[in-house]
């Protein structure tokens, strides 16, 4: 009974994990600790009591400043720098570092455009290097900023890892320097946002709709808060809505806020979206625009929802069925050992009883003799 129930157990808790997290592959990680970084602040930075460049630059001039990389490790490195315009992804987080996102047609000039630096660089065990990275300025005058961030990776592990097994995960970790460049004060300039787009995502099992706008000025926005209400437009009836918070947009990007369909949409026709965004200092815009679902979005909504619904509901079907079953063979274990053991106390008492019998009749025995 114990190694049937062991079994069991087994079975419940590796298909509970398989369930959740689906196949996972051996992990390796790239050790930060391996490396670090110094930035090395020049006359030119405006704030010095920051961990990244915040550079004064002037029209049409070629500057330079410095970073210092360290390999504390015994084994040699080699590091991967990359030179990426800071963008903001569909949380509201900006991203320094290399992604997929579109370009906004508003950035004039792209931070790595400007900023060129080498994209590997050696390093012995146990020393380090200052590397030099070259800022070419605009011709004409910009207000704001350009904003972007140099990512510096160690590539020795990452690439003999894959070349073992090319179905393991490798999590790679790297360091994010930020870097904003500048001619003059930022500080009265505020951003100001742009409606682009409503559309319908059922691709790469999205079921969604997205609202895109851009952030159109070379300015952060800072402290964004997102009100969305969609309603439709034949029942004037608000079919979903959306609150979302603590967001940022980097200067000139754009952002694809997903808003998430959870039920299910069964009429097509025309839905007016509105939406308002405010930001710190109190500035806000307002957008209303009228779309339209067609017959074959509204169905591919639909199929969509049902398979999540269908996957959802036969894992539950799983996971009770797997619940019942361990709680009847725990229940089948523990009624087993009780019978046992009232099997085992019922038989000593009969001893105990026949040998105290017997004892008796011997004592009689032992009496009339």
């Amino acid at each position: 009974m114990k190694k049937i129930l062991y079994i069991v157990l087994w079975l419940y808790f590796s298909c509970l994990l398989t369930a959740n997290s689906g196949y996972c592959a051996e992990q390796y990680a790239t050790d930060l600790s391996d490396f670090s970084y110094e930035v090395i602040l020049p006359k030119n930075q405006r704030n010095k009591d920051v961990g990244y460049y915040d550079l004064v630059i002037e029209p049409g001039k070629t500057s330079t400043v410095q970073l210092k990389l360290t390999n504390l490790s015994p084994k040699k490195l080699t590091l991967s720098l990359k030179y990426n315009s800071a963008k903001t992804n569909s949380n509201g987080v900006i991203e320094y570092g290399p992604n997929n996102l579109v370009k906004d047609s508003s950035l004039v000039y792209d931070f790595s455009d400007l900023v060129t630096g080498p994209n590997k660089v050696e390093l012995e065990p146990q020393s380090n290097k200052v590397i030099t990275l070259s800022i070419k300025s605009p011709m004409n005058t910009f207000e704001g900023y350009v904003a972007g961030g140099i990512q510096v990776m160690s590539i020795e592990n990452t690439e003999m890892k894959k070349s073992e097994n090319d179905n393991l995960v490798v999590n790679k970790f790297a360091y994010l320097i930020g870097m904003l460049l500048s001619e003059g004060e930022v500080n009265e300039l505020k951003p100001e946002l742009k409606f682009n787009s409503i559309s319908v995502d059922t691709q790469k099992e999205h079921n969604r709709l997205l609202l895109n706008f851009s952030n159109i000025k070379s300015i952060y926005a800072e402290d964004m808060a997102v009100d969305v209400n969609v309603k439709n437009k034949a029942t004037d009836k608000i079919a979903f809505e959306l609150k979302k918070s603590n967001m940022r947009m980097a200067p000139n990007t754009q952002i694809s806020l997903p808003i998430s369909l959870k039920y299910k949409l069964t009429e097509p026709g025309s839905y007016i979206l509105s939406a308002t965004v405010t930001a710190k200092g109190g500035v806000s815009w307002s957008w209303e625009q009228e779309f339209r679902l067609s017959e074959m979005e509204i169905d591919q909504l639909n199929k969509r929802l049902n398979a999540t619904k269908d996957s959802s509901t036969g894992q539950i079907i799983i996971f009770i069925v797997l619940f019942i079953s361990l709680c009847l063979i725990l229940g089948a274990t523990v009624f087993y050992r009780n019978k046992k053991r009232r099997t085992r106390y019922m038989n000593k008492r009969n001893d105990r009883e026949k040998n105290n019998r017997l004892t008796g009749q011997s004592e009689r025995m032992s009496k009339d003799g």
